[in-house]
């Protein structure tokens, strides 16, 4: 099994496990720095996030969301781009606050021992203090209503 991990900073490294009768390969990639950061991001908001790829060979052409479900964050569109590469594009719910990191994983449709994990990191604030920042590629989509706000549709005892 080939596991290919991009992740923001680091250096290359490659560990191969003996124990396992299957190969284990784990790369970290220097990518951009607006590859999983997203900016400041407020609690209870739904966040479209859109970042490039860089072209990786083992994938393939046929690339698709891995069938491992993320309730904070799901990939809605996979094109390529003409530069070589893709753009992908996810959904997220800043669930709480803090520096939050989440993973998706795409796989290839092609070669099924190939994926590649991405993962994206958020500073969330609560959703009452502060300015979000978002960077780019990053637009707000929706707002969660509030369970003991206002907002709710409940109409109360009659």
């Amino acid at each position: 099994m080939l596991f290919l991990c991009i992740c923001v900073y680091g250096e290359l490294i490659v560990s191969f496990s003996v124990s396992r009768p299957s190969l284990s390969l784990c790369v970290s990639l220097h990518l951009s720095p607006s590859l999983p950061q997203v900016g400041f991001l407020k609690t209870q908001h739904k966040y479209e996030i859109v970042f490039d790829l860089p072209e990786v060979p083992s994938l393939g052409k046929d690339v698709c969301p891995a069938p491992v479900p993320n309730q904070h964050i799901c990939i809605t569109d996979i094109t390529p781009v003409a530069e070589g590469g893709l753009r992908v594009t996810c959904e997220y719910m800043a669930h709480q606050e803090g520096v939050l990191c989440e993973e998706v994983m795409l796989v290839s449709e092609s070669q099924e021992e190939v994926c590649v994990g991405v993962k994206v990191q958020a500073r969330v604030m609560d959703r009452h203090h502060g300015t979000p920042m978002l960077l780019e590629g990053v637009r707000c989509v929706g707002v969660e209503l509030e369970y003991d706000s206002e907002q709710s549709d409940w109409q109360g005892f009659d």
